[in-house]
């Protein structure tokens, strides 16, 4: 059974002895999280919608998601080489 520790735990302090704060940050990422997931949904919605009004049919209006989702395959590799080479932060 594990027993609480008693060692200070080190907290980190930015210049002038203040904690960073990343609140703007932890925001503009979960924004950014609820639009792309918002995006993801929206596609669904909309192509039955495209459909009927191009008049596609099934694989053409399922080409609309393939687009969509062939930009995360096609930039995938580009980002990760990009992240590896400058870190990630």
């Amino acid at each position: 059974m594990a027993a609480p520790s008693s060692l200070p735990t080190a907290t980190p302090t930015g210049p002038g002895g203040a904690s960073p704060r990343y609140t703007s940050a932890l925001a503009s990422l979960t924004v950014l999280f609820f639009m792309m997931g918002f995006i993801t949904c929206l596609n669904d919605i909309l192509i039955p919608y495209l459909k009927a009004i191009f008049q596609l049919s099934y694989t053409q209006a399922n080409l609309i998601n393939l687009c969509f989702f062939g930009a995360y395959f096609v930039m995938g590799i580009p980002a990760g080489k990009v992240v590896q080479r400058l870190g990630y932060k």
